[in-house]
Order: structure tokens, then C-alpha cells, then sequence
């Protein structure tokens, strides 16, 4: 089945028409009714309980590489990126490992 540039152009007006018709749908009627409201809260909070140990294990996790990024921006605003170099080895390699620092 080949297609021509028209039928291009039909798919995708097609489908622009239907997200816009989708989302006046949804701010015109949807978030309006009380009972959906409802659902969606109720569908929020359980994804955030399920989701709790997931959400604070990813924040321990890049805590490290928060404080390093942190303090390697604190040295290179004093314009003194070589004593970090010095004085921070691990946080330096941990930066340069996660591409957040190139080496020149």
C-alpha cells in the first residue's frame, strides 16, 4: 500500500483534529465533572503510595552527584576549578564519570 503526499497530509490533519477536538473535550467537560475529579485524585494518591520507596531510593541515589555538581559550581564560580580538582578527587571523577564535566 503506498501512500501520496495527500494522504500524508489527511492522516496527519486527521489526527491534529482529533487532539484538538480531545482536549477541548477534556477542559471543557471532563475536568469539570465532580465524580472524575474524584477518580483522578483517588488514581493520583494511590500511584503516589505505590510509587513512594521508588521516588525517595532515586533521591539517594543522585544525592551524591547533586552535592558534587553543587560544589564543583561553587569553585568554578570563585574561578578556581583546580583546587577542586585537588581537594574533591572522588566528586571530581564521579563528574567528569557522568559526562556533567568534559575534559579538555
Amino acid at each position: 500500500m503506498e501512500f501520496t503526499q495527500e494522504d500524508y497530509k489527511r492522516i496527519i490533519d486527521k489526527y491534529h483534529q482529533n487532539k484538538k477536538s480531545q482536549r477541548e473535550y477534556y477542559h471543557n467537560v471532563r475536568k469539570h465533572n465532580e465524580e472524575f475529579k474524584n477518580k483522578n485524585k483517588q488514581r493520583a494518591n494511590k500511584y503516589y503510595e505505590d510509587n513512594k520507596e521508588k521516588y525517595k531510593d532515586n533521591y539517594i541515589r543522585k544525592q551524591e552527584l547533586v552535592k558534587s555538581r553543587n560544589l564543583f559550581n561553587y569553585y568554578k564560580k570563585k574561578d578556581d576549578i583546580d583546587t577542586f580538582k585537588e581537594k574533591h578527587k572522588v566528586k571530581y571523577d564521579l563528574l567528569v564519570e557522568r559526562g556533567i564535566i568534559t575534559l579538555n
